[in-house]
This record gives structure tokens, C-alpha cells and sequence, in this order.
């Protein structure tokens, strides 16, 4: 569960995205949120699958506001096991 706060404040956003899956040791979980491209991927490195239908019906599709955004994340168990990246990418649209 990546919940999205609103930045310098503890005010929650509408915006999350919540896997209903148990993520195995050694998976990868990639999430891609940039438009007409959202998907979202499982695997191992150089063996990922689409795997859209483990995304909870209820999530969103997180965007970013422009400087800083604050992020929590949260999980049933083990959640001292998980590592969690966010990763942006300058995306801009043609002409």
C-alpha cells in the first residue's frame, strides 16, 4: 500500500495504490503511472510479467505534483522486509 500525502502536511490525498497479492523474496514489482503507458509488472529482472490484475480495484493512479511529495507505505506483514522505490521520470508530450 503506497498512500501519498499532501507536501508539508499530514494531510492524506484520495490517491494510493494497493497490490492484493503476497509478494515473494526476490520479486519485483513495478508500477508505471505515466499516461496511456500505466501498467504494472512483476518478475524477476529480464523475466517481468504483466500482472495488472493484482492492482485492488480502489487504487489510483498516483501523479506527482511538481517539487517534493511525501509517500507512506504500509503492508499486512513482514513489513520490515519490504523495500519500496520511487523513481520519477521528466515525461513530456509531443507536439
Amino acid at each position: 500500500f503506497l498512500q501519498r500525502y499532501r507536501y508539508g502536511t499530514q494531510e492524506k490525498t484520495n490517491e494510493f495504490i494497493k497490490l492484493n497479492w503476497t509478494i515473494q523474496h526476490g520479486i519485483y514489482v513495478v508500477i508505471d503511472t505515466i499516461s496511456k503507458e500505466k501498467s504494472v509488472q512483476a518478475g524477476t529482472p529480464g523475466n517481468m510479467n504483466d500482472w495488472i490484475s493484482i492492482l485492488s480495484l480502489d487504487s489510483s493512479w498516483l501523479e506527482l505534483d511538481v517539487g517534493e511529495n511525501h509517500f507512506a507505505v504500509a503492508a499486512e506483514q513482514n513489513i520490515s522486509d519490504l523495500e519500496v522505490a520511487v523513481e520519477f521520470r521528466a515525461y513530456y508530450e509531443g507536439v
